[in-house]
């Protein structure tokens, strides 16, 4: 199964991305190009860099 995740760089989506990475989902975040990664940097996840403001990032991330 597929998940897009937003707020995988903070705390809490952090955990939450390790979880299901751990569960063997496809993970793909949405993160700012000025967001530290250093929480996610080791997981096997996709990111895909953007803004919830910009609609054209949502959907690239949705993709597929």
């Amino acid at each position: 199964m597929k998940v897009f995740i937003t707020g995988a760089t903070g705390f809490v989506g952090s955990f939450l991305a390790e979880r299901l990475v751990e569960k063997k989902y496809e993970v793909r975040c949405l993160v700012r190009k000025t967001s530290n990664l250093r929480w996610i940097a080791d997981l096997d996840v996709t990111c895909h860099y953007g803004s919830l403001n910009d609609p054209e990032s949502l959907s690239r991330g949705v993709e597929g």
